[in-house]
């Protein structure tokens, strides 16, 4: 029992900086710029006039940054703990601060089941601000959060700054395990797949009478049973989740009701297993029970699609506006193959400007505005810009740099596109500064980072163009610049395909496509590759331009290669912004000989038009059987026995053949 608030509680969890005793692990702490001179940001027994609370050690912070110039926060973050047992929880921590100026602070944020809470100030330094010695700050839990996290956040901008921070506690009312919940006897009634993609599905299920469910991934038959008494981890991605049996994920644990979600991260042409299992019990590995036989069902994957991540596009480094441009800024990305969610992006800008994310960025966040997105539609005269956490797959976002930005764009070209909504994601960002140079003669990086590994990191050069408002660069997919003007800062989004696909013929491939609106879409260049890698153009289709209504294109390609060839298309706008297709490919035979039933199956596909040529056939020890001439596909009998070879001089086809 720990009495810190004086409550006869439990104690859940505790981080008190001892060197034993402590529950709330692990601890992570944010690595400051420096510690020299002065600088402390460790492990104390003593600072200046701070002593511990009420035990033998607290967290030391001590002219944090005076020695360096720094200004940024610091942070100690502690893990999720589950607190669904307990009732009446509370969250406190102690600190304590001694010389706190303008831009010195003490803040928290707590995170209840993953989801932020805001960011609290308890210390906002103005004068020669103390406190006068430990002070608690206490916040009670709601009773329906199941877990808990937190970061402390601490920044001090040089001089005689001191701060302690000590006892983070998690407090409650907690029960001990009563035994398992009674069993459900009544199994979902249906489980089923939608929305097939190569790399995603969509599952949909309707509940029995458990208080929960349980649904389990794999790619072979579920054969495992949930353990009772034990609560599994979910993650939507496959490969992420809790293990059931080898192999088997599960991809959803909640209340049991008619629902649906989404589980990403999947192989093109694969089949997927999934079972669905009920359980009652609310106390977390405690009480669960599970009714052991669920139903399932399986899907298969599409093939033929890119698994594609996130990329960035563009950046409007020159707004329209030069006193306003650090929030007038723009640049744009992709989403790829899987949602992704707003807490995963951290946006590190070129140079020493902020980085900007949701977690550990202080208030440097990344947000809505949905009065802004509202002006942007209204005078569009349509929906072009929406909001959405997680944004979707194979979706276009564009980041504005303020919040908000100086100016209502005019958007209204862009009714119409196909590739609508663009997503939006503003930075919590008032200052007039800079993101990108629009005049620097060196080299300027950017970097996202999308989660799960993934980043982007394009550079540009700002004289590379004329310094104009409205200087704009994109970006192809391996991050190569195209310089250009953007009017009036409006970005042109770009086209985006109805259908691609190719068919082949007799002596060419002919390759197809469709798009459903077009905005100043100048032609389209027909790329080749061997290899899937490098590709070269082979023709230019001049696009419509602007049109809202279906228009479909062709192109054939004469020269057919022996294997697979792969085809693009790169769609290029009147004011030079450019965008890939997804790549199709083909595999190329030129002849197909089998042997069935007595009979020789003969066609030669990529033959010259009433090209005549010789077939010989000769046996394993290289004496010719059969000799023939032929201008057409052919099918003859063969009552031979053995192992034969088939020649055709012409087409240089020598083809091993066993009949039996």
């Amino acid at each position: 029992m720990y009495s810190h608030l004086g409550y006869n509680q439990t104690t859940i969890a505790i981080q008190s900086f001892e060197t034993a005793g402590d529950t709330w692990t692990p601890i992570t702490f944010s690595t400051p710029p420096c510690t020299n001179g002065s600088d402390r940001w460790d492990y104390s027994t003593s600072l200046s006039t701070i002593t511990p609370s009420d035990q033998n050690q607290f967290w030391g912070i001590q002219d944090l940054n005076g020695n360096c110039g720094g200004s940024g926060f610091e942070s100690i973050s502690l893990p999720n703990v589950d607190v669904s047992s307990c009732s009446n929880v509370t969250f406190s921590f102690d600190y304590n601060a001694i010389g706190y100026d303008n831009g010195d602070d003490i803040m928290y944020e707590l995170f209840y089941d993953g989801v932020s809470q805001g960011q609290v100030v308890v210390v906002n330094g103005a004068g020669n601000f103390s406190t006068g010695g430990w002070i608690t700050e206490s916040v009670n839990i709601p009773p329906t959060v199941t877990n808990v996290s937190v970061i402390i956040y601490v920044k001090q901008n040089g001089g005689s700054d001191y701060a302690g921070i000590d006892n983070v506690l998690l407090e409650g009312d907690c029960v001990a395990c009563p035994g398992l919940s009674t069993e459900p006897t009544i199994n979902a009634s249906s489980l089923n797949s939608s929305n097939i993609g190569c790399f995603s599905a969509d599952i949909n299920w309707s509940g029995g009478n458990g208080a929960n469910v349980l649904i389990v991934i794999s790619t072979s038959a579920i054969t495992g049973t949930p353990t009772d008494g034990v609560n599994y981890n979910a993650n939507s991605v496959y490969g992420s989740g809790d293990i059931l049996n080898a192999g088997e994920y599960v991809i959803f644990n909640g209340t049991n009701a008619t629902g649906s979600g989404s589980v990403t991260g999947l192989s093109m042409n694969t089949t997927y297993y999934i079972e669905i299992f009920q359980y009652n019990g609310t106390i977390t590995n405690c009480e669960e029970n599970y009714l052991p036989n669920g139903i399932s069902t399986s899907f298969t994957t599409l093939n033929g699609c890119t698994n594609t991540s996130p990329q960035i596009t563009s950046i409007l480094y020159n707004s329209c506006n030069g006193s306003n441009e650090g929030i007038d800024e723009i640049f744009t990305f992709t989403t790829g193959s899987d949602p992704l969610e707003i807490d995963s992006i951290v946006i590190d800008y070129p140079g020493s400007a902020p980085t900007y994310c949701n977690v550990g960025c202080g208030t440097n966040t990344n947000l809505n505005n949905p009065t802004y997105v509202n002006q942007l539609n209204t005078l569009a005269g349509c929906t072009v810009f929406a909001y959405a956490d997680p944004i979707p797959p194979n979706s276009d976002v564009m980041v504005f740099t303020g919040n908000p930005p100086s100016t209502v764009l005019d958007y209204s070209s862009q009714c119409g596109s196909s590739n609508l909504p663009v997503y939006v994601v503003f930075n919590n960002n008032t200052s007039t500064a800079g993101r990108f140079s629009n005049s620097s003669n060196t080299t300027r990086t950017l970097i996202v980072s999308f989660g799960n590994g993934m980043a982007d990191t394009v550079s540009y050069i700002a004289t590379s163009q004329p310094v104009t408002d409205g200087t704009t660069v994109s970006f192809d997919i391996d991050g190569n610049p195209t310089y250009f003007i953007s009017n009036s800062c409006i970005y042109p989004l770009p086209i985006k395909l109805g259908t691609f696909y190719l068919a082949n013929k007799t002596n060419y491939i002919t390759l197809i496509w469709t798009t459903l609106t077009e905005v100043n879409a100048d032609y389209f260049e027909v790329q080749k590759s061997i290899d899937g890698i490098n590709y070269k153009t082979i023709g230019i289709i001049r696009a419509n331009g602007n049109s809202t209504s279906e228009i479909k294109y062709n192109f054939n390609d004469n020269d057919i290669v022996q294997g697979t060839t792969y085809y693009r298309l790169k769609l290029v706008n009147f004011d030079g912004t450019f965008q890939y297709s997804y790549p199709i490919s083909t595999n190329n035979s030129f002849y197909q000989i089998y042997y069935s039933n007595q009979l020789i199956y003969l066609s030669l596909f990529n033959k010259q038009h009433n090209q005549t040529v010789q077939v010989n056939i000769y046996n394993i020890n290289g004496v010719l059987i059969k000799q023939f001439f032929t201008d057409t596909n052919q099918t003859f009998n063969w009552t031979e026995k053995g192992i034969f070879i088939i020649e055709i001089p012409e087409l240089q086809i020598h083809q091993k053949f066993v009949s039996f």
